[in-house]
């Protein structure tokens, strides 16, 4: 009798794999199938790993109960969820219970989607046949475009020039789902977004699969069920930082799984974009790389050279100048400024001392009665006196959007002007719009023009003051991201900087701009040329969880190419410890991390 290694449709702890069952006799499986198996006194979905003609050695072992009416995994697709599995330091069962969709016990009614049509300029179709020439002559390239009605554009004419092609299109948010569909529901598209029903999920996914549908568009839960029949994959928004999974397990990133997946299946792969992130650089070719910049070209403001004609620190003289004539042409005004509250922080004129959150050490913003920490969300009454000296002279330092948009109501009183934050939603059809990428990521509608002849960024430099090593990355793609919303609505746009040169280096040379940055990162050791894993135990019990966090990386810290940091805790949440790997070491690493019990929690792409 034949003997199946099956894996369990299951979460379970990363030792686990597959287990052995009987195959009834007249019962045809093979790698890939989906079976019905007994588990714990239930029935529940496996897959087939393995048929072997041979004897278990162990004995009583239970029998396949069906083989299910669902198209089997083809080689490849089952290979990319048992690589994932070792990627990830996680269990191949739980990496296939985190995607593979509940099948539904009873029919479910197909989600209704109103078809609209999908309309560019005459003057962009040049710029998307140009794009397109470049998609036919390479399979796997990134691609900067604009914005997102451009890249559907995009994907929507490379639909029409393969009428018999498969295309999936990968997003890092809900909304970008929702608004694309309407526009391919034409094409026959499946849409996962992640909060439908787990039915209409799997219907999604499996009328793709049989090849009912010829497009599947979804976040980035959908990289965990990319199928074999795809025959390219369009990455929006690629450089996006939610295409990452960062706060529960599986920790991955659907990038890494589209490249993955495209080497395997040679299927044709597009990341598109306003601008590469400087991994793009290594991810691809230079002949795979194409940056276009069509106009306009940011107009540069020095801050500092017009500091002195100015009646505002952030609104230039030229930036007054050209909002006034924005407004004399009935147009509209959108400011963008990513900095909440009143001020940006609160000190002490005495002692010099700062306010930090007591719980993440962030600092905290001023609000008219309250100071609040952006990074963890606590909130506490504004201090009368300073803690550390008792000082009373207490000053607001920095400029939050609420003080900016007192300044612009008082340099253009004949305008109406709003606030869009998180916390305040004010009238969205002012003529001046002061906003946070919260209005440009969750509130505004990507294929609407809002008959705005103005976009500002008030302070270009503000993504530069982030530690992090995409600092420079983030504020280029902030910058590009305005310029595509200037080019829909065909309007000026101004970036206001200390610095011009920091940014117009891009302009001038693009790859030559991102090429410097990649030494940079060369240097400093981080990615891609190292990979940051996170260690970390939740427990109340600080000295418990760091002794065992050590004791852990006793077992890694002595292999070569691996960098182990200090152990770091926080007081009632356990304790955590980062580790550089380099390429060479990767494989190594992730064997001694997937021996480890699920007590310790590990990102194998802690810094993505």
């Amino acid at each position: 009798m034949q003997i199946a290694e099956i894996y369990p449709i299951q979460r379970l702890p990363r030792r686990f794999s597959a287990f052995d069952y009987l195959v009834p006799e007249k019962m045809k499986l093979r790698r890939g199938f989906f079976a019905v198996i007994p588990w714990r006194n239930q029935k529940i979905i496996g897959v087939v790993k393995e048929i072997h003609e041979r004897f278990s050695p162990r004995t009583g072992l239970k029998e396949v109960i069906e083989v299910l009416n669902i198209p089997p995994f083809d080689e490849a697709e089952l290979e990319l969820y048992e690589w994932l599995g070792k990627d990830l330091a996680q269990s191949i069962p739980s990496v296939l219970n985190a995607a593979i969709p509940t099948r539904p016990k009873r029919a479910v009614s197909p989600l209704s989607i109103a078809a609209l049509p999908l309309k560019i300029r005459a003057s962009e179709a040049p710029a998307v046949q140009r794009v397109l020439q470049t998609i036919e002559s390479q399979r796997k390239a990134f691609i900067s475009v604009p914005d997102l009605p451009r890249m559907a554009a995009l994907a929507a004419a490379f639909l029409h020039a393969h009428p018999k092609d498969h295309i999936v299109i990968l997003t890092p948010g809900v909304r970008e789902v929702e608004a694309l569909a309407p526009y391919f529901i034409g094409f026959k598209a499946s849409i996962i977004t992640g909060s439908e029903t787990a039915g209409h999920r799997f219907d999604a996914w499996d009328n793709f699969r049989r090849g009912k549908t010829r497009v599947l568009i979804g976040t980035r839960l959908t990289a965990l069920l990319l199928p074999a029949v795809a025959d390219a994959i369009f990455v929006f928004r690629s450089g996006h930082e939610s295409h990452k999974s960062w706060d529960r397990n599986p920790r991955y990133d659907a990038r890494d799984i589209a490249l993955k997946f495209q080497k395997k299946t040679d299927c044709r792969l597009y990341f598109l974009d306003t601008a590469p992130r400087a991994d793009d650089l290594v991810t691809f070719s230079e002949e795979q790389i194409f940056i276009e910049h069509p106009e306009p070209r940011p107009l540069f403001v020095s801050l500092n050279d017009e500091r002195p004609m100015s009646e505002h620190p952030l609104i230039s003289w030229t930036l007054d100048g050209a909002i006034n004539d924005c407004l004399k042409n009935n147009r509209r005004v959108l400011c963008f400024y990513n900095r909440k509250g009143k001020a940006t922080m609160l000190r002490c004129a005495d002692c010099g001392q700062g306010f930090l959150c007591p719980v993440c050490q962030g600092v905290f913003t001023v609000y008219p009665t309250s100071i609040r920490c952006h990074h963890c969300g606590r909130a506490e009454p504004i201090p009368i006196t300073c803690p550390k000296c008792s000082g009373v002279r207490l000053n607001e330092k920095g400029f939050g959007n609420q003080t900016v948009k007192q300044a612009l109501i008082k340099q253009f009183p004949e305008a109406t002007v709003s606030l869009i934050d998180q916390e305040q939603q004010e009238d969205e059809k002012a003529q001046i719009l002061l906003t946070t990428s919260f209005y440009l990521e969750s509130q505004r509608d990507f294929f609407v023009r809002g008959n705005f002849g103005l976009i500002v960024n008030l302070d270009a430099d503000l993504p530069l003051l982030d530690p992090g090593f995409r600092s420079f990355e983030n504020g280029l793609r902030s910058l590009e991201d305005l310029r595509g919303l200037a080019i829909r609505e065909q309007a000026l746009f101004i970036a206001q900087t200390r610095s011009p040169e920091i940014f117009s280096a891009y302009y001038d040379n693009p790859l030559a701009c991102l090429y410097k940055e990649l030494e940079l990162r060369r240097s400093y050791q981080v990615p891609p040329f190292v990979r940051w894993i996170r260690l970390k135990i939740r427990d109340p019990e600080e000295l418990r969880a760091e002794m065992e966090l050590k004791g852990v990386i006793e077992t890694i810290k002595t292999l070569v190419g691996v960098t182990v940091f200090p152990v770091e805790c926080e007081k009632g949440r356990g304790c955590s410890v980062s580790i550089a790997v380099d390429p060479s070491a990767i494989t190594e690493v992730l064997e001694k991390l997937s021996a480890l019990p699920d007590r310790v929690v590990i990102d194998t792409n802690a810094i993505s």
